[in-house]
């Protein structure tokens, strides 16, 4: 018996970029649990081990879709000259992104290690070293701020 069904195919190619923001409308859609290999390849219409050959595995993708909505929010509150402006940037750029993205604040909270939560106490802790915080206060005004 033949085949009635017609595989679509991709007509652009695989990148890393497409992948993560595959990954995106699926998290947003589904949460994490929604999130498989298997749904990501038919999203893209590929086979899953084209993906792999970007992304190792389900862990260093949920950090790259953080890293990219992180990245959205801190490259819109680099824009702010004022630090005290730039920080309340960052903070309300996170609360929103967190609004919108609720995995993406699981995943900053579950792997505290990531660059993106680097990226955040960094641009706070240059803005708070404008406002003259001292170097040995840093560290725990930023936390207090992040968290």
């Amino acid at each position: 018996m033949a085949r009635s069904g017609r595989v679509e195919r991709r007509t652009d190619a695989l990148s890393k970029e497409r992948i993560i923001g595959a990954a995106i409308e699926i998290l947003d859609s589904g949460g994490e649990s929604g999130l498989t290999f298997r749904a990501l390849a038919a999203r893209l219409a590929t086979g899953s081990g084209a993906i792999y050959w970007h992304v190792k595995d389900k862990d260093e993708l949920l950090a790259a879709a953080t890293e990219e909505v992180i990245d959205r929010v801190m490259s819109e509150a680099v824009q702010e000259a004022e630090p005290r402006e730039a920080i309340r940037a960052v903070a309300l750029g996170l609360f929103d992104a967190i609004d919108a993205h609720p995995w993406a604040g699981a995943q900053l909270s579950r792997a505290p290690w990531q660059p993106a939560v680097g990226r955040i106490f960094e641009s706070i802790g240059s803005h708070l070293d404008a406002l003259g915080v001292l170097d040995r206060a840093l560290f725990d005004a930023a936390s207090a701020l992040v968290h």
